[in-house]
């Protein structure tokens, strides 16, 4: 909440999760429901992670919405890092540097 506050964002109340056994690792539907697809052979924490990166998608959809993809995924790995980097120092970004 402090990262929405410092930067102008009202999250929703709330936010749905749905398990998944097909699809990409991760993905969402605008403008509150986060999927995870949980048969891809993938640990508890890698799951986790996906499902803070998709709903960071969902949260941050107005600073998103006019840019490319790579453009996209680059801001949410970016913030992914900057809020959760100490708890998830694996996390791997899809475009580093």
């Amino acid at each position: 909440m402090v990262y929405c506050e410092r930067h102008g964002i009202t999250p929703r109340e709330e936010y749905t999760c749905a398990l998944t056994f097909y699809g990409p690792y991760g993905f969402y539907e605008s403008p509150e429901i986060v999927f995870l697809n949980v048969a891809m052979g993938k640990g508890a924490e890698f799951l986790f992670e996906t499902m803070l990166h998709e709903l960071l998608h969902l949260v941050l959809s107005d600073r998103l919405e006019a840019l490319s993809y790579i453009e996209r995924e680059k801001l949410v790995d970016d913030t992914f890092v900057e809020i959760w980097g100490g708890e998830f120092p694996s996390y791997e970004k899809q475009f580093p540097e």
